[in-house]
């Protein structure tokens, strides 16, 4: 009896010791994970980011989502509060756009020389409709917004191939190299009534210009009867003329030698002639 009581509390004592070494156990866990997550919000805390219990992010996506809903509520209300127009209104202002727009298009390009050429250039050296321009430039707004610039290197341009703003072409047109210009275009010039990008439709526009450079594709031209100047004759009125007395005479003298070199042929009189001469010359004897 005396061994079993014995081997009875040694059992016990060691389940007790077993309990407190698994609580124990627990502690330390609980206080490492504790620490762990201390040094976590520590760690986040210096890198500057805010940490946020799961409670409160759900509370910020429901004020978000209650904003989403707000706005849109309000877009709707002040979609609801436009009056729709009726056809006689719609009909006054495309009226009043299209006397507008008429009135506009009476606007052509403008451009000054803010620096001129040093040296100046010749007539033959400045640029024409053909030519591949190597420029730099800066687009503005009305407001003044830059919405296309060139940096370092130039921008290379074809004129007359539709592939540069017509307003621009035409400014582009009788520069040196060298040269500056300030430029303005009238929207119905550039990009129409249509948007573009960030440039609203019609949008006047206004350009600093430098041309840099350029490769003449097409010969110059001068004025003249043969040049796409109609009724300017003072440079080709003399050419021509000479070309008329020129076909003239030649005209005459070849008439003259066809004249001379052709002479009537003598070959005397055909059988059927010769025929009725003598009959004639028989009936003649007949009578006498």
């Amino acid at each position: 009896t005396t061994t079993t009581t014995t081997t009875t509390t040694t059992t016990t004592t060691t389940m007790h010791s077993a309990v407190l070494l698994l609580l124990v156990a627990a502690a330390a866990v609980a206080v490492a994970v504790s620490a762990a997550d201390e040094a976590g919000d520590e760690a986040l805390a210096d890198t500057g980011v805010e940490v946020v219990d799961e409670a409160e992010e759900v509370a910020v996506d429901d004020v978000e989502v209650e904003d989403v809903d707000a706005d849109a509520d309000a877009d709707a209300d002040a979609a609801d509060a436009e009056p729709e127009l009726t056809e006689e209104e719609r009909a006054a202002q495309a009226e009043a756009q299209a006397a507008m727009d008429e009135e506009d298009m009476k606007r052509r390009p403008q451009w000054d020389t803010t620096e001129a050429a040093d040296p100046p250039c010749d007539a033959d050296d400045k640029t024409q409709v053909g030519d591949v321009l190597r420029v730099f430039y800066t687009g503005r707004l009305p407001d003044g917004q830059v919405f296309d610039r060139t940096e370092d290197k130039p921008a290379e341009l074809e004129t007359g191939a539709q592939k540069v703003l017509p307003g621009l072409e035409m400014a582009l047109m009788g520069m040196c190299k060298g040269e500056k210009r300030k430029v303005f275009i009238p929207w119905h010039y550039g990009f129409g009534k249509d948007d573009h990008g960030p440039i609203p439709g019609r949008s006047d526009l206004s350009f600093d210009v430098e041309l840099y450079d350029f490769d003449a594709k097409l010969p110059p031209q001068r004025p003249g009867l043969f040049s796409k100047k109609a009724g300017d004759l003072s440079y080709d009125f003399p050419l021509f003329i000479g070309m008329i007395v020129l076909v003239a005479v030649l005209t005459y003298l070849a008439v003259n030698a066809q004249k001379q070199g052709v002479k009537p042929r003598n070959k005397g009189p055909t059988p059927r002639t010769k025929r009725r001469l003598a009959e004639r010359a028989a009936a003649a004897a007949d009578k006498q």
